[in-house]
């Protein structure tokens, strides 16, 4: 991304993120690009569900992607789709970097770079599948500086101009989706860290209930792009279709 001045534009994205209410929507990929970035993601999760059981490659080839669970019992969930196998490779991010959403990303916000979290080597995209009814295919609130700081081992300084862009590729609005809180971000949360699936998670000590989380409407191929110290959480949902969403954390550079 080429630097620029700063803009009205971007100065008011950065006040909607840095002050209220920690978010701002209505970015998103064109419908060509978001049919593309399906049509990617369903490569991925042919290829995946190919490698761990190739007698079912028909049955797999046969179900909509957004029907994944009506044949999720076909494997084992969890260890099928974990971080890794979600990650985008380096030439699959630059093909998605090339769409439109990116463009309006930088109209918005000015000069970034898209972070390596996990230390790939390069960009790090990746996607994700949530089942209707499956509370445990979504986290619980959290704020992502929380897993910067327990899970990748980053310092206040190192996670600096870090912002997080959340999309949603098939979702049903209202029913399925994020949920946020707004100015969330501007009080410091309790919190602690466990160990779940071999590495450091951070849990919020307070009772989700009295948290005042809304779900945003997002429609599909629609962003939200949000503070990383705000409260935020996936949706268990009782909707028809498999949610796929695709995030990714960026880092000002202006």
């Amino acid at each position: 991304m080429q630097a620029k001045s700063s803009s009205p534009r971007v100065n008011a994205s950065l006040n909607k993120l840095n002050i209220s209410p920690g978010y701002f929507r209505g970015l998103g990929f064109l419908p060509e690009d978001l049919d593309a970035l399906k049509a990617l993601i369903r490569a991925k999760w042919l290829a995946r569900l190919e490698s761990v059981r190739p007698d079912m490659l028909e049955v797999f080839r046969a179900t909509p992607t957004e029907r994944y669970h009506e044949i999720c019992e076909l494997v084992d969930h969890a260890s099928v789709w974990n971080k890794d196998s979600r990650l985008f490779s380096k030439e699959e991010v630059q093909k998605i970097q090339s769409m439109s959403l990116f463009k309006a990303l930088e109209d918005a916000l000015g000069p970034f770079e898209v972070a390596d979290i996990e230390g790939l080597g390069h960009p790090e995209i990746y996607w994700r599948i949530v089942r209707p009814g499956q509370a445990g295919d979504v986290s619980g609130a959290h704020a992502d500086t929380w897993f910067y700081q327990y899970t990748n081992n980053m310092t206040e300084a190192q996670q600096t101009g870090l912002i997080k862009v959340w999309i949603a590729v098939n979702v049903e609005p209202g029913m399925s989706g994020l949920a946020v809180m707004d100015d969330s971000h501007l009080k410091d949360w309790p919190n602690h860290a466990e160990v779940r699936h071999g590495r450091p998670k951070p849990v919020l000590d307070v009772d989700p209930a009295d948290l005042d989380l809304v779900c945003v409407d997002t429609a599909p191929g629609e962003a939200i792009v949000f503070n990383i110290r705000l409260l935020h959480a996936g949706i268990p949902h009782t909707g028809a279709e498999s949610r796929i969403s695709m995030e990714f954390a960026i880092r000002l550079l202006g």
